[in-house]
């Protein structure tokens, strides 16, 4: 729990010398311009629907295979 202690410490009361960091306040205005030109967007996550119908087959598919093999003459 130190470590989740330790996170919500540095977000909450960032250190100053990020907070006056160059190289941070570039990349934020990069960032605010890539928003604005709509090229920087929260991504939408989408889930794909499940493949009923291949697995379906797929499984029916090689139990055929296997009692195929189990039923064959030796």
């Amino acid at each position: 729990m130190d470590i989740v202690k330790e996170v919500e410490r540095v977000i909450n009361n960032p250190p100053s010398e990020l907070l006056n960091s160059s190289d941070l306040r570039s990349l934020k205005e990069f960032y605010d311009r890539m928003k604005e030109a709509g090229i920087a967007k929260k991504p939408e996550y989408t889930l794909p629907q499940l493949d009923t119908i291949g697995r379906r087959l797929a499984t029916q598919y090689s139990n055929q295979e296997v009692q195929n093999l189990t039923n064959a003459k030796i």
